[in-house]
């Protein structure tokens, strides 16, 4: 009795590791195209364990280990998102901008994960950046000369630096990576989305120029959102624009 328990078991056993997965196999990001000079930092043991961290910090997201991969900076800046600025981790690598928001005890959620060849950036943005709370009643003590633009194929947005200092030494890295990760490439205008306007920063029609009124609604509060963006590009328009 006892080896023919032994033997069901062993086939149940059998069984169990026959059976196909059911997780999604992971996504290996590919190797990032790097100097010579850069392969050895890119190998080193801080890099590779630093990449390592941030990785265990999110909750889910993208893969970031990758060949050639290497940690650049990381730091929290204040993005403008729809109702107003929020605190947002950002991470720079040498070939991708990645940042999520932030959690308890250094965790992190919501990975964003941005390439550096479809990037610009600009030390001006290009309309007065929000600088209170989505209630509108709390100053955040933002200073809009610490504001830049991020511009990308996939979302552009504003974002707040802690100073002057802070501000200019993101430009910098940013610049100085975007610069690396388009090089070789044909001279091609770069495409990207237009930054979101929130409707608190205009009373009036971005394009026709009429004030909002209780009749003159934004098209932004209706439904048909998506298409607005689409057709103005992101400002806020009323429903004699955008019908």
């Amino acid at each position: 009795v006892r080896v023919s328990r032994v033997a069901s078991s062993s086939k149940a056993t059998m069984s169990v590791f026959k059976r196909k997965s059911t997780k999604k196999p992971i996504a290996i990001p590919a190797a990032v195209k790097i100097s010579e000079e850069d392969k050895p930092l890119a190998r080193s043991d801080f890099n590779v364990s630093k990449i390592t961290e941030i990785q265990n910090r999110f909750q889910g997201g993208e893969t970031l280990m990758a060949a050639g991969r290497i940690f650049v900076r990381e730091g929290t800046l204040m993005k403008v998102c729809r109702k107003g600025p929020k605190p947002r981790h950002f991470f720079l690598f040498n070939d991708v901008l990645v940042y999520g928001t932030i959690l308890s005890k250094g965790h992190y959620a919501q990975q964003h994960v941005l390439s550096l060849d479809q990037m610009s950036v600009s030390a001006e943005c290009h309309y007065m950046p929000q600088v209170y709370s989505p209630d509108g009643d709390v100053d955040l003590h933002l200073d809009v000369e610490n504001a830049f633009q991020i511009n990308h194929r996939e979302k552009s947005f504003h974002v707040f630096a802690s100073s002057s200092t802070d501000k200019n030494n993101w430009l910098s890295n940013l610049k100085k990576y975007i610069s690396k990760a388009q090089e070789g490439r044909e001279t091609v205008q770069l495409v990207t989305r237009a930054v979101w306007v929130p409707d608190s920063c205009v009373n009036e029609c971005m394009t026709c120029k009429k004030k909002f009124t209780t009749f003159n609604r934004k098209a932004g509060l209706l439904p048909i959102l998506y298409t607005c963006i689409l057709l103005d590009f992101g400002l806020p328009v009323c429903l004699s624009v955008c019908p």
